[in-house]
């Protein structure tokens, strides 16, 4: 008899589950998404896609999908 236990499988909800792997430091990471510095920097969506038309911030969209390269976000949060 086969368990009710399926690798990648929770039992209880029957989705995959996402595996996890070493955690990357932020400041490590090449980019994150728009959402993501929000609450840490205290900044909002709209701020920061204003700072993208003004180049202190860059972006990358890669299939659709809008990402801030990690390095221009902490340029711009550095103290100067």
């Amino acid at each position: 008899m086969m368990s009710s236990r399926v690798a990648g499988i929770d039992p209880l909800r029957r989705n995959m589950t996402v595996p996890t792997g070493p955690t990357i430091r932020f400041a490590d990471r090449l980019t994150c998404t728009v959402a993501e510095p929000c609450m840490p920097t205290g900044l909002g969506h709209a701020r920061l896609y204003e700072l993208v038309g003004a180049d202190p911030l860059a972006m990358s969209t890669t299939g659709g999908r809008r990402l801030v390269l990690v390095p221009s976000l902490l340029e711009l949060l550095a103290p100067r």
